[in-house]
């Protein structure tokens, strides 16, 4: 009988705050566990797949080819490392390092 007033009141909410009801149903639940509903906070990020040596490597090849594609990077980074970096793993390395691609005049 609790439960069903409960889904009542979920759906009421829903459509008074124009939400689903798996959102007010995740507030609820994240109440009951923690007391608050404020949005939780995320973990600090992640740290770099490469370590200060690659990320050299990484800076070097942009600087002597940086009309290079990321995908050209990344082949060039295995061919001087023997390590496999994907493209995307290659551009965001490129922005924690504040590095642009530059195309040559």
């Amino acid at each position: 009988m609790f439960t069903i007033k409960i889904i009542s009141r979920s759906r009421q909410l829903a459509k008074q705050f124009h939400v689903a009801k798996s959102f007010v149903q995740k507030l609820l639940k994240q109440y009951r566990q923690t007391g608050n509903i404020a949005p939780l906070v995320r973990s600090k990020q992640t740290p770099t797949k490469l370590n200060s040596k690659q990320l050299k490597v990484l800076e070097d090849l942009v600087k002597k080819n940086n009309d290079a594609t990321l995908e050209e990077l990344g082949q060039k980074f295995l061919s001087i490392t023997g390590i496999t970096i994907s493209r995307s793993t290659v551009d965001r390395m490129l922005k924690r390092m504040n590095l642009t691609l530059k195309k040559k005049h």
